[in-house]
Formats: C-alpha cells, structure tokens, sequence
C-alpha cells in the first residue's frame, strides 16, 4: 500500500493474515488490508479489519494508526 503496488501486495497480505502463527503478522497485515479496502470504498471491510488488527496486535503505535487512518 505505501509504495501503491495494492494488486501486488494484496495477496501476500491475506496469505501472511491467513496462514501466520504470530498475532503481530496477522495484525500488520490486518492493518494493511483495512488500508486497501478503504482505498476502494469498503468502509465496512476496513473497519472488519481495523478490529482484526487491533485483537491480534494492539500495540499502541497500530491503535494510533488504526485509529487515525481506519476509523477516523
């Protein structure tokens, strides 16, 4: 998402979120999915996601960014 290559990216996050073992990938990648759906409009998925990010990671730097770019 940050260097705009969303079709590339997508994909590798949904496989990071989906099969990672550690909660901090599922919730980076969470983070960047509700990046990319609210890019396309989906501000039901990207709250969805906004939620996932925050269960599975809630370290104060992603609760900040979540926050201000997810749910603002």
């Amino acid at each position: 998402m940050d260097l705009g290559r969303v079709d590339e990216g997508e994909p590798l996050l949904n496989d990071v979120y989906n099969n990672s073992e550690a909660d901090h990938d599922k919730g980076i990648a969470a983070f960047y999915l509700g990046l990319i759906a609210k890019a396309r409009g989906d501000l039901d998925r990207a709250k969805t996601y906004a939620a996932k990010a925050l269960l599975h990671f809630p370290e104060e730097w992603l609760k900040e960014r979540t926050k201000k770019e997810l749910l603002s």
